[in-house]
């Protein structure tokens, strides 16, 4: 009798704990942060309010074996502006997805497109844990590999992996901001550390990236 009472107790704080985990929806828009984003962090958003425009999503939040896909974009412009103004990947791995075990497999930023990066640091950890962060000017034309994607924009890519992993990409528009290489740097260290917050579960923002438009 006891362990049943302490069995449905525990299943019903579970049940508090991942129902107030917030799963993305193309019905709503974000603005600040998507608060407790399957239970893994506050995701810290640039100003304005954003929306779905691309979202895969496999698994239990509950059971841990999830991954998501998702991609964001301002809420004020259609699918055919997309491509010409900021947006932002979300990729997040349960603890017991196979999909996490792959993420852990590689580094992003050892790949060919983040050749020419200013910013990249990889600190890998003794029990498998790593954490890599890289920002890539595509809007710089000594970066070759930004003719090859076509686009001009300032890339931001931030990974750690623990149990979970949790990927971040903060691709802005360079003609909307300044994207000398000092901003450039300046504005990708400021991203990283704000995203450093959320993950320690402590207060984050994204609005200094205002001070940095044109």
């Amino acid at each position: 009798m006891i362990k049943t009472i302490l069995f449905s107790v525990y299943f019903f704080i579970s049940s508090i704990i991942f129902v107030s985990a917030q799963q993305l929806n193309y019905d709503e828009s974000y603005d600040t942060e998507i608060k407790d984003a399957y239970g893994l962090l506050d995701v810290p958003l640039p100003p304005g309010e954003w929306k779905l425009f691309d979202l895969e999503e496999v698994g239990s939040v509950s059971s841990g074996d999830f991954f998501v896909y998702a991609s964001l974009m301002p809420a004020n412009i259609s699918d055919q502006e997309r491509r010409y103004n900021d947006t932002l990947a979300v990729n997040l791995f349960g603890s017991s997805s196979e999909e996490t075990d792959y993420r852990k497999s590689y580094f992003i930023c050892q790949q060919d497109w983040m050749a020419g990066a200013d910013i990249i640091k990889i600190e890998k950890n003794p029990d498998g844990t790593f954490m890599e962060k890289c920002g890539v000017n595509f809007a710089d034309p000594t970066v070759n590999v930004g003719q090859v994607f076509g686009g001009q924009g300032m890339s931001y890519h931030y990974t750690s992996c623990a149990d979970s992993c949790i990927e971040l990409w903060y691709n802005l528009d360079s003609a909307n901001y300044k994207h000398d290489k000092d901003n450039f740097i300046e504005l990708g260290n400021k991203i990283f550390a704000s995203v450093e917050s959320a993950i320690a579960g402590d207060p984050s923002s994204l609005s200094f990236t205002s001070d940095y438009k044109n």
